[in-house]
């Protein structure tokens, strides 16, 4: 790579690292404001205090989520909100739209999730427990 290039890369990758703290308060903050509009009193296990720079799971030595996080906290929402999407559901966490998309699928395969709408709910029988 020309010295060009190498500059702007180490500039890009520098800047990258200074906005990592914002981009995970701006996370916090969609999780907030989703909890505010829930009709449900209790705040999704992702949000820590505000102001924090870290998320209030604990993530494993590779960055991701501990299993079933990602599963139960997509299950919170759609409790809370029946015919919630998947772009919406990633937006109020932070999770990809990816991973909102595919756990989304495997729970509607398996049963835990059925389509309502444009988006998801609980099964009928597993609504009328909760």
């Amino acid at each position: 790579m020309s010295p060009t290039v190498d500059e702007i890369r180490r500039t890009a990758e520098a800047r990258l690292r200074e906005l990592e703290p914002v981009l995970a308060e701006a996370e916090q903050l969609r999780v907030l404001l989703a909890a505010i509009d829930a009709p449900s009193t209790t705040l999704p296990p992702r949000l820590s205090a505000v102001g924090s720079t870290r998320p209030a799971d604990r993530r494993q030595r590779d960055g991701r989520a501990p299993q079933g996080a990602n599963k139960q906290l997509i299950l919170d929402i759609v409790a809370r909100q029946p015919g919630v999407a998947a772009p919406e559901i990633a937006a109020a966490t932070g999770l990809k739209r990816t991973v909102v998309a595919s756990t989304i699928s495997r729970l509607k395969r398996v049963g835990e999730l059925e389509a309502h709408g444009r988006g998801v709910r609980l099964p009928r029988a597993a609504a009328a427990v909760a």
